[in-house]
């Protein structure tokens, strides 16, 4: 098995190619002044780049990608139509490299931890590689036009003209927002520009690069559907068993109703040491993101995929002889910069048994969002499926599908830095020292500081470790942001990330993760971190089954091929302290009970009883028993009984 995220651009950089990879390090990571930002590019008549930026704008938010794994500046709005929740985000990647598997060469340069990614300027270039180990290439975008970001919407041509022909106010938003322009400016030309991209990224879709798409037929590749007309129409592709461009959880019938997909990679030399000071890794990254149209929670919520892919094609010895490396101790973060309205009064946290981190506001009126009348909204980063790593005894979940012998790792650290004259944490700059190597440090839950790895200040009474600002808001416990000390300070703007990590990679791995990027409102600054937990909440006890939001048992409408096992995988997440969620698989229709039983074997909930038919299904447990009374903290089992066979899970319940 193959195992397997701001705008000003160092422009002058090229002229200083000749330069030593140390000064071109820092001069690429000091062009951008620390802390200083891009102005917004809303309301300028800016341009409409179809090839290098678009915009997901399915539902409630709308959020921008570019072609080389950047967002733009003031990049997800909340609700729709309002403020941003987000200034920029990206992904980030660093481990130790070796020449050897034996790991026992490390890669030259003096640079055996690589690090590379996106934040305010990307270290990446669009385009896939053209083959791999020695003989990987990255391919020059100028010469093929297909090296560009793509945005498919499945109703496109139903949702842009009514029945007479004519384009329609759902294209006149889209267009507008496409061309950051007001409604009242759209004209024709606009709207017909917008309607003519989506026909193309439809028709031009790339599966053999990457591009996920809908395999209803079951053949292993993509077969392309017959062109929309009059007569065909998206509302027949389900009932005619076509395969279709996008991506779909859990359900093939269930895909998403707007999908961007583009594909960059790290090989560019100094591209990627003038964003963090690094040395190439050598790794092709496909992006997917998507949402779904939607009035419930799901209008809240946008997915984003990152596949990375570990090609080769960079220096490997002194020599410059290239090949792939051999990836240890790897980590992948999901960073973002949330200025939510104004970001002079942001706080942030996170959330271990949602593997949320997220931004809140410290005041009850936030001035950008008062412009609405509304209170300050909350949003975050949750992730719902980190890398693989082999597990004998479990089933992880990769490539839309479940894998035996495999298991998903969990957010392993959350980290932070702000802008402040009196904190010791901030955005890593400069050269591979203090760029590359801070960034490795943070994805491994240590601060970015000189010298030995040291934790984020805690207060004295919560034992330091990966997880700074894990307590709740709501209530004022644990270690929460905003106090004005040492360990918790005064509100502004902040940055953090979640991460996950270690995991190897060999030449030609493939790894992928998953995130959700969810916000909530409610009716004050508390509330809407309610609102928004919930709705994550929700996403990790129904994923990768996302449309079913309810409680109880969540079975697939229409499971192509069951599984021929008989699975209870391990719940998630565990410890818990709100709810869990539940995942098992049965071979064939029959009787079934999925039951939790205490240290003494007394049986404390039923979960499931009576018939299940063949498949994969879903369950959530609250940590209360039969009556709906609280159970208490401790060790707990959830056994699943069918046809006199029996699994057994250990459940760990912490309040």
């Amino acid at each position: 098995m193959n195992r397997c995220f701001w705008f000003i651009r160092p422009s002058s950089l090229f002229a200083f190619a000749s330069l030593s990879i140390a000064l071109i390090g820092q001069l690429g990571a000091q062009h951008l002044v620390k802390h200083e930002k891009p102005q917004p590019r809303g309301g300028t008549s800016s341009a409409y780049e179809p090839n290098r930026y678009q915009i997901l704008n399915i539902n409630n938010l709308w959020t921008w990608a570019n072609y080389d794994g950047q967002t733009k500046g003031f990049g997800t709005y909340f609700p729709r139509g309002t403020t941003w929740t987000t200034y920029v985000y990206g992904f980030i990647f660093g481990s130790k490299a070796f020449v050897d598997s034996n790991k026992t060469q490390p890669a030259p340069y003096g640079q055996h931890i690589r690090v590379g990614g996106s934040n305010y300027s990307s270290g990446l270039r669009q385009g896939w590689v053209i083959g791999r180990g020695a003989n990987a290439v990255p391919l020059d975008p100028s010469l093929d036009p297909r090296a560009r970001i793509y945005r498919i919407r499945r109703d496109w041509r139903t949702a842009f003209r009514d029945f007479n022909g004519n384009f329609t106010e759902e294209l006149r938003r889209d267009a507008a927002e496409s061309y950051e322009i007001k409604i009242t400016e759209v004209n024709q030309q606009h709207m017909q520009a917008v309607f003519d991209r989506y026909e193309k990224d439809w028709k031009e879709w790339l599966p053999g690069r990457g591009a996920p798409f809908i395999d209803r037929n079951k053949n292993g590749k993509y077969d392309a559907p017959p062109p929309f007309s009059d007569t065909f129409t998206h509302e027949d592709l389900i009932p005619g068993n076509y395969d279709e461009p996008g991506i779909a959880l859990g359900n093939v019938n269930r895909p998403a109703d707007q999908v961007i997909w583009t594909v960059c990679n790290d090989l560019h030399r100094i591209t990627s040491v003038g964003r963090f000071g690094s040395e190439p890794t050598g790794l092709e990254i496909q992006i997917t993101l998507w949402g779904y149209q939607s009035d419930a929670a799901l209008g809240s919520v946008f997915f984003r995929r990152v596949r990375f892919i570990n090609k080769g094609g960079v220096e490997v010895v002194y020599s410059g002889a290239r090949g792939a490396f051999w990836l240890d101790s790897m980590y992948v973060g999901q960073w973002v910069d949330p200025d939510l309205g104004d970001n002079r009064d942001d706080l942030v946290g996170c959330d271990t048994t949602l593997d949320l981190g997220y931004v809140y506001n410290a005041n009850a009126i936030d001035l950008e969002y008062q412009k609405f009348n509304m209170p300050p909204a909350a949003a975050g980063f949750s992730l719902l499926q980190g890398p693989v790593i082999p597990a004998s005894n479990n089933t992880g979940y990769f490539d839309l599908s479940l894998r035996a012998g495999y298991e998903n790792l969990h957010m392993t650290s959350f980290t932070f830095t702000n802008f402040s004259s009196t904190s010791r944490y901030t955005d890593p700059t400069g050269g591979y020292h203090t760029n590359a190597l801070f960034w490795y440090k943070m994805l491994r839950g240590f601060a970015p500081l000189e010298g030995l790895d040291q934790r984020f200040t805690h207060p004295p009474e919560v034992e330091a470790g990966p997880f700074p600002l894990a307590g709740d808001p709501i209530t004022g416990a644990g270690h929460i942001d905003g106090l004005g000390t040492d360990y918790s300070y005064a509100p502004g703007d902040r940055r953090f990330m979640i991460s996950s990590g270690p995991f190897n990679m060999a030449p030609q791995d493939t790894q992928e993760i998953v995130v959700a990027y969810v916000a909530g409102l409610g009716a004050d600054r508390l509330s809407s971190i309610a609102s928004m937990k919930t709705i994550a909440q929700q996403l990790q006890a129904s994923y990768p089954d996302i449309e079913d939001f309810s409680t109880g048992v969540a079975q697939r409408e229409a499971t192509p091929s069951p599984p021929e096992q008989f699975t209870l995988l391990q719940n998630h997440p565990n410890p818990f302290a709100g709810v869990t969620r539940i995942v098992f698989s049965v071979r064939q229709a029959g009787e079934t009970r999925l039951a939790i039983y205490d240290m003494l074997g007394r049986e404390v909930r039923r979960i499931v009883a009576g018939r299940v038919e063949p498949g994969l299904h879903h369950a959530v447990w609250d940590g209360h028993d039969q009556h709906g009374r609280a159970l208490p903290n401790g060790i707990y089992f959830c056994r699943l009984f069918v046809a006199g066979e029996v699994k057994t899970r250990k459940l760990v319940l912490v309040r």
